[in-house]
Parts: structure tokens; sequence; C-alpha cells
């Protein structure tokens, strides 16, 4: 398979263009104005000058080409990616939830909020789980 640079794509097209106007005997005025465009911009996209995507549709529908337009068509998915999504979701493991850690509230009784204040942490290792200055 034989690669192409953008541009000799661009000149490649734009040939092709132009032959098919003249085989069918349009001037690029009258393709212009069927396809709602300046004339300028036909002869720039038949010399290969680049062009908008729906500049090269316009003309291609003027031109009868659409066919050009159908070989740039999406192919039909066969497979639904929602199906393949659950399909992999139900061959996957379980996923287990972490436990969440505790918040420490005051209580009704009016026990201290503070854990150490309870007693439920030693001071000491309060003060190794500060990050240091």
């Amino acid at each position: 398979m034989q690669i192409h640079s953008t541009k000799t794509w661009e000149q490649t097209l734009g040939d092709e263009i132009r032959a098919v106007r003249l085989l069918g005997n349009l001037t690029q005025e009258e393709v212009a104005r069927r396809a709602n465009i300046d004339r300028t911009t036909v002869a720039r996209l038949e010399r290969g000058e680049g062009g908008t995507i729906g500049t090269l549709i316009r003309v291609a529908r003027v031109l009868g080409r659409e066919d050009w337009l159908s070989s740039f068509a999406p192919v039909q998915a066969t497979v639904s990616p929602m199906a393949v999504l659950r399909s992999r979701q139900a061959a996957a493991p379980p996923k287990t939830r972490r436990a969440r850690g505790s918040v420490v509230r005051a209580n009704l009784a009016g026990e201290p909020s503070d854990p150490i204040a309870r007693g439920a942490l030693d001071p000491r290792d309060a003060d190794r789980s500060e990050a240091p200055d």
C-alpha cells in the first residue's frame, strides 16, 4: 500500500473534483452557486489548497459523488458497547467496600469527644501520629 502525504491527497482530490465537474459540463461558478460557496473556494479545492470538510461535502453532493462520502461512513458496530461493559462487570469479582473511619462525637451523656480525654488513646500515640514541623 502506497502512503501519500496530505498535500498529495489534497491534489488528487482536487484533480478528481475538477475532472468530475468538467465531465458534467459545469463551471466553477455553477458548482459554487449550487453548493452555496464562493467560486474561489471551488478553485482552491480543485488546486488542492485545502478546504473544510463541509465544503468538500457540499461540492461532492453538487457533483453527484456522494459515494465519495459514503466511503468515510463509520462501520456499524456489531456489538453494543454497553453489552461488553455489562459482561465485563458480570465476570469481574465483586468489589468489597472498605470500612469507613469512625467519626468521634460527644455523646448525650456528656462524655468528652476527644479520644485522649476519654482514655481511648494513649497520649504518647497521639504525639507520634502528628506530622513533624
